[in-house]
This record gives structure tokens, C-alpha cells and sequence, in this order.
């Protein structure tokens, strides 16, 4: 795993995992977590929600979400994610905070055609 920092919109956390065997216990974030599958399988766990990601997946997980993740019996995983904050996405967007943060929270999945 390689944690970086860029320094665009006031700088967030970039995360590069690769990893054949991993399980992470629920935690939560502050920050909107954007994950880009490129390889793998994982077993995700949002809330009460579990569900499989795979590659060309891409997970959006809202602020104070718990959620949690494992290897289980497939290959490992490789993503990229994102951790901004809420008013980041309110900068970049230009849109007001109220707006929009109701609907980041929970999380969402889409699959690549």
C-alpha cells in the first residue's frame, strides 16, 4: 500500500493498495472515500450491506460510513482511492454543501459494463 498526498483543492489523500491477502476491521472516515477498481476481488461490507467489487468497479463511500473489506477466497485486490472532505467537493463543484451531503452518504457501486 503507498499513501501519498496530492496538493490539488486544499490537498487530500491518495491511497494505491495491491494486496493478495488482506481483511480490514469496520472503521469510518471523515472524507468521501472514491475507490477505482483495477484488478481483483474483494468482499466489501457498507453499513449492513455486503456486496463483491471487482475490476472496473468503482466504490463511493460517504463521510462517517462504517465499512470494512476482505480478500475472502478470490484473488486480491488493486485500486486507487480518493479521501476528500465535503467542502472540497462543495469547492470543486461550486454547488452549496446542503445541497449535495445528504446524498453522499451510504455508499455506491458501479460496475463496469
Amino acid at each position: 500500500m503507498q499513501l501519498n498526498r496530492a496538493p490539488f483543492l486544499g490537498g487530500f489523500d491518495v491511497l494505491e493498495s495491491r494486496v493478495d491477502r488482506f481483511e480490514y476491521t469496520p472503521h469510518r472516515h471523515s472524507e468521501v472515500v472514491i475507490a477505482a477498481y483495477e484488478g481483483g476481488f474483494k468482499r466489501a461490507r457498507c453499513d449492513r450491506h455486503a456486496f463483491d467489487v471487482q475490476r472496473g468497479d468503482l466504490l463511493v463511500v460517504g463521510p462517517e460510513t462504517l465499512h470494512s473489506g476482505a480478500t475472502g477466497d478470490g484473488p486480491g485486490w488493486r485500486y486507487v482511492s480518493v479521501y476528500l472532505s465535503v467542502d472540497q467537493i462543495a469547492a470543486a463543484t461550486g454547488l452549496e454543501r446542503a445541497k449535495f451531503e445528504d446524498r453522499l452518504a451510504g455508499h455506491r457501486v458501479s460496475r463496469r459494463a
